[in-house]
């Protein structure tokens, strides 16, 4: 709560001096693609996890140059998240669906397939121009907002595909017996980012931009504390600012 409370506060503050010092600072807006790498880190010991997955995000970005190098940064872009965790068979005894119960002989498997509106802010650093090309650094901390959270669930002759996981209809609702561990997702992720990459001119000041990023969580994005588990992405920034 500490993290979300603080989290927004800054987007706040980063925003109005954002528009604040629009009238002399230089205002950039681009367009933005970012596929990326994601995986989990398990920091429990009843899940465990393997493998990474593909995802994709696009949005927009906003950058106001305080100085020529310099920027105040911030994103609104519609990022994908994907992973698996499976629940140790050994941590429960069965799951209840439609009234039957079917025993624990094998771990509980998730494929989670989350969305969250990813809201960052950065400082962007870039070099003088050589030829046609700037380096840049970024470093900053993300805010996102869960817009959708599905899984495939699968044990035994359990197979239930895109699963609305925080809110199950109920051909879906399931439980896992007796423990009561519920698989939901946070509504909020917090992440450190850092990135860096470059940026090629087209055209007078719009420049074509490519860029990795390191995306840390460091809250869980599953609700049960129980579950706790890092969800973090290797991105590939590609972008147009004009």
């Amino acid at each position: 709560m500490e993290a979300k409370v603080t989290m927004k506060r800054l987007i706040i503050a980063v925003l109005f001096l954002m528009f604040a010092s629009g009238v002399s600072a230089q205002v950039k807006i681009g367009l933005r693609a970012a596929p990326q790498l994601t995986w989990s880190s398990p920091d429990n010991k009843s899940t465990s996890t393997n493998g990474t997955r593909v995802n994709f995000g696009y949005g927009i970005t906003i950058d106001a140059y305080f100085s020529e190098n310099y920027a105040i940064g911030t994103e609104f872009t519609l990022q994908s998240f994907g992973t698996n965790l499976s629940l140790d068979q050994n941590k429960f005894t069965s799951v209840t669906h439609k009234g039957a119960s079917i025993p624990a002989t094998e771990d509980l498997d998730y494929n989670y397939k989350i969305q969250y509106i990813q809201i960052p802010l950065l400082l962007k650093m870039r070099t003088k121009e050589i030829g046609y090309v700037r380096y840049y650094a970024e470093f900053g901390a993300a805010a996102g907002f869960l817009t959708r959270a599905k899984a495939d669930v699968e044990m035994n002759t359990l197979s239930l595909s895109d699963v609305n996981i925080n809110n199950p209809d109920d051909e879906d609702k399931f439980s896992i017996d007796p423990t009561g561990y519920q698989d939901g997702v946070s509504k909020f992720r917090g992440s450190m980012l850092i990135g860096a990459g470059l940026m090629y001119n087209v055209h007078s000041e719009s420049y074509l931009t490519a860029g990795l990023r390191y995306d840390r969580s460091f809250t869980s994005f599953t609700e049960d504390d129980r579950w706790k588990t890092g969800l973090d992405g290797l991105v590939l920034n590609v972008g147009f600012l004009f």
